[in-house]
């Protein structure tokens, strides 16, 4: 039987890959109540980089936009 571990590494951020267009990151998330947009209250994204929402707020994240497609 072969091993099948190829390489043990500590974890950062992000999680290395072998493609370098693509990464990989894992977090947890407690989104807000949606409306019926799909999305938070407006007032709580105020002060929000929208588009790169990537600061620790200590509630949610909104990456890309302001709704949910």
């Amino acid at each position: 039987m072969h091993n099948k571990i190829i390489k043990i590494q500590q974890m950062g951020f992000p999680w290395a890959t072998e493609d370098p267009f693509l990464f990989c990151v894992h977090h947890e998330d407690k989104y807000p109540k949606g409306n019926e947009n799909f999305g938070p209250d407006p007032v709580l994204l105020k002060g929000r980089n929208l588009g790169s929402d990537f600061a620790n707020h200590n509630d949610f994240r909104m990456y890309h936009g302001t709704t949910v497609p």
